[in-house]
This record gives C-alpha cells, structure tokens and sequence, in this order.
C-alpha cells in the first residue's frame, strides 16, 4: 500500500509539474521606485524586491500568474482556485499601499463574468479579460469584455461572423488566442493574439500594430514537449510611455520590441539555459522575468534588468 501511495504522489507531483513548466506566470509590474513585483506559480508566491535588492514574500498560498499595477501604487492579481479535476476557479484581488489583500471578484467558473489571466485594469477600475468561445464552426475565438466595479460585464470587441483577426468595431473584430494583455499609456488595451499585437480602444476599436513574432519551429525552445500554443506563445507584454511595445517571447528565448508605427526589433535576447515568460517597463529600463529550460540545472526564477545602453544586471534569483 505504501508504495502505490508513492507512485501516486509521484504522478500527481509530475502533472503539476509539467503544468507549471507549461504555462509559468508572467505578472512583473516595477513601481516608480523600482520596486519589483512578480509572480511565482511554483512557489504559489508573489514577491517583492526592494530598490536595494533585497527580496520578500509579498504574498504565499495564491496560485497566480498575472499582475497589474496602477497609477496609485494599487496591485492586483489574479488567482485560480482547486479545479478539483475540473476547471479551476478564477478570482481578482487587489493590494492597496500598506494594506491587506482585497478579494475584488470571488472564485467562479463562470469564465463569461471573469476568466483570470490574462487581464488588464484601467484607471476608473474597469477590468478586461479574454474569455474563449465556439464559433458557428466550432472553432475557438476569444471574445474581449469589460466588467465594472459592480459587477456589469459586457462585449467590448470581438465576435464569430467575420474571418480570424479581422479589425474593426465591437463585435466586427475577431481574436484567436488571447496570450497576454496590458494597459498603454494612451489608455487603451494591447494585447497579443497569438503571433499578432492588437490596439483596442476603450470604445471597442481594434486594430492590429503588427503581426508574425512567432517563429514557425523555434530552433532551441526551452520546453520540448507539450501543446504547440502552450510552448510556442507570446506571454508578458508590456507598453513604454513612449508607445513602444514589448513581448516575452519564451520559445524564440528572447523581448520583442515594436515601435508606435509597427517596426519590429529585439530588444533582448536571453543566455543559454534561460527563456523570458515577462516584460515591465519603468524609467528608461526593462526588467525581464525568466524561467530555466526544462532540462537545465538551473531551477526558479530570476530577475533581468536591461539599461538603456544596453547594460544587463541580475536583480534577483529565487533559488538563491
């Protein structure tokens, strides 16, 4: 009895890991100061790293993979519940200055109402996520909606009658797979949809700023096996002040930037044995969340801070 107790455990030890290896959280948000905050899915942790560098549990025993910061210093993340062998349960939270946690929305399954990660807020409080539905065809298209402060949820773009990435107005627009989302500074919504970079506006306009970032076969992905739109997708994104895009790109191991007009570049590219799963912006620097290959020795996660010439400084490492 006692050893299929230990097999057991260690398959159900190897189901979650290879879940966190496959979908690792991309939330890092940096504050003026330059304080860091990220999520850390296999520690079930948020930390924070002081301007000086010093790195302490923010928050424990919350499986989240995406964060927001506002204007104001105000935190929000979202968090999944004990699917229980099912879907699990999703949930928005926010961290005041100096305060405790706040449950914004409850667990629900309810992916219609709020679907988790990815999501973004904007200044009045407004949520957006990405909640996927069949089409008329019985295919998969996500579908953008806003939730207020109380609770109303409606269809801000996206829509099944007209062909993938389609732009437009409202439900005119189409998305395929919605992989991450952040706030611009001009206020509107940019998202990436699959190898796409997409501009929403907050009355529903969508229009893409550029498309193709995702290479057909990554020659070194850093995850071997698994869902090619698990493995080969584009996570954290991030938006400058001065409109210049960023994305994760963990299979191609590298930052994608795209300018206002559209010009694509590589911001950064990461060393061996390391892929970036997260993007944030502040003052000039990138700050670039990391996680190892799935065969490397290296283990957790690490903190990249990118110069404006150019200069890379390891800011932290959570096996350390």
């Amino acid at each position: 009895m006692r050893r299929m107790y230990s097999c057991v455990f260690v398959i159900v030890l190897g189901v979650l890991c290879a879940s966190v290896l496959a979908h690792p959280g991309s939330g890092i948000v940096v504050t003026e100061n330059g304080t860091i905050y990220f999520a850390d899915v296999a520690q079930r942790t948020i930390w924070k790293v002081s301007p000086d560098g010093m790195r302490t549990a923010l928050l424990r025993n919350h499986w989240t993979h995406d964060l927001k910061l506002t204007g104001d210093g105000t935190l929000y993340y979202e968090a999944e519940g004990d699917g229980n062998g099912g879907p699990a349960p999703r949930s928005l939270w926010r961290i005041e200055p100096d305060s405790k946690p706040e449950r914004l929305i409850a667990y629900t399954n309810d992916f219609a109402s709020f679907a988790g990660e990815p999501f973004t807020i904007d200044a009045e409080g407004n949520v957006y996520f990405a909640h996927s539905e069949r089409d008329h065809s019985n295919n998969w298209r996500a579908i953008l909606r806003k939730r207020t402060p109380n609770g109303d949820v409606s269809t801000l773009a996206g829509g099944h009658d007209n062909p993938l990435y389609a732009d437009g107005t409202g439900t005119d627009a189409t998305f395929r797979i919605v992989t991450a989302m952040t706030t611009g500074p001009d206020g509107a919504i940019y998202l990436c949809d699959r190898d796409h970079v997409r501009r929403v506006s907050l009355e529903g306009e969508v229009t893409t700023l550029v498309t193709a970032l995702i290479d057909a076969k990554p020659s070194d992905p850093p995850e071997k096996r698994g869902p090619p739109t698990t493995i080969n997708r584009l996570y954290g994104m991030c938006v400058a002040d001065d409109g210049t895009v960023y994305i994760a790109y963990h299979a191609g191991r590298r930052v994608i930037a795209v300018s206002s007009d559209g010009i694509k570049s590589v911001a950064y590219r990461c060393p061996a044995d390391w892929a970036p799963i997260g993007v944030a912006h502040c003052d000039g620097r990138l700050y670039i969340l990391e996680n190892p290959d799935s065969d490397s020795d290296n283990s957790g996660l690490r903190v990249q801070r990118v110069d404006a010439d150019g200069t890379v400084e390891a800011i932290v490492k959570t096996n350390e």
